[in-house]
């Protein structure tokens, strides 16, 4: 189950690549495991300007429900959210995901949560 998981992902972020290749944006994956985003986007803008934008992708299969938004800590980072549907279709920022937040269950936020009721 875990590993059929991680195999859809890696499949939604491999169609994220190609669909932002494909419009002429350089993109750097991330290899950690507890990196804030899934993609670096990079567009060059003339000779000194460049655009860049932080990527979270979500895959959304065909038995899947809407996926999960931001974290909090995303959202202040400026971090965007890209959806990958199983069909191919691709959805930038879409407006749902500005008033969903995803709760932070990573390591980081569960010592910073015990630190704050002092645990």
């Amino acid at each position: 189950m875990a590993y059929d998981r991680h195999r859809a992902g890696a499949r939604g972020e491999a169609l994220a690549v190609a669909w932002l290749t494909n419009r002429d944006w350089y993109v750097f994956t991330a290899w950690q495991s507890q990196s804030p985003c899934d993609l670096v986007a990079v567009k060059l803008r003339g000779v000194a300007r460049a655009e860049i934008m932080l990527l979270e992708v979500r895959y959304v299969g065909p038995n899947s429900k809407r996926p999960e938004g931001l974290t909090a800590a995303q959202k202040r980072s400026g971090i965007k959210l890209l959806v990958v549907h199983y069909d191919g279709q691709v959805d930038l920022d879409p407006d749902w995901s500005k008033t969903v937040t995803r709760k932070d269950r990573s390591a980081r936020a569960k010592a910073r949560r015990d630190d704050d009721t002092g645990e």
